[in-house]
């Protein structure tokens, strides 16, 4: 299970919360994305692809949004269609400022950006792989080529970048 509890003011706009989730997701942004709050649909109006029913969610609150709900739903990518359950777990008073969201925990990675969904992420090679604690002795060194040890060498990177599956 993939999870987060991020700490935000309940006046933060849906587009800062967007913002907060990808970052806090480990994805880059890029993609459309959609909040469905109380059947309500919010994001980011395309004049290329008009929706009726998708409201602007530059200048929404999360509170008036909200109402009385305590969870909803996050699209984002409409093309690998991640879809993400967000609840409410308290609502508290805060003494202090709170400048940013804060991310208080979670467990486990995302998957990479653009891999194709759920299937995309089952049947791609590279996202299945052992995660390995290795140490170093100091007193020892090892040549330059013994470092690279993955056939795939940068296309490996450039595919999956940090992407550790049990790693927040």
């Amino acid at each position: 299970m993939i999870y987060r509890t991020i700490l935000v003011p309940a006046n933060i706009t849906l587009r800062k919360l967007h913002v907060t989730l990808l970052w806090a997701m480990g994805w880059q942004g890029g993609h459309l994305h959609e909040f469905i709050i109380n059947d309500m649909h919010y994001g980011e109006p395309d004049p290329d692809y008009p929706e009726h029913d998708l409201k602007n969610e530059q200048r929404v609150r999360l509170e008036k949004a909200l109402g009385g709900a305590h969870t909803f739903d996050y699209l984002y990518d409409y093309g690998d269609a991640w879809w993400h359950r967000v609840t409410l777990l308290e609502r508290t008073q805060f003494e202090g400022p709170l400048d940013s969201p804060w991310c208080l925990d979670g467990a486990n990675a995302c998957p990479p950006e653009d891999v194709g969904g759920i299937p995309g992420y089952e049947d791609c090679p590279l996202c299945r792989f052992y995660l390995l604690r290795v140490s170093f002795d100091q007193g020892v060194r090892f040549p330059q080529s013994h470092l690279t040890v993955h056939p795939l060498g940068s296309t490996f990177v450039r595919c999956l970048g940090d992407f550790l599956p049990a790693v927040v």
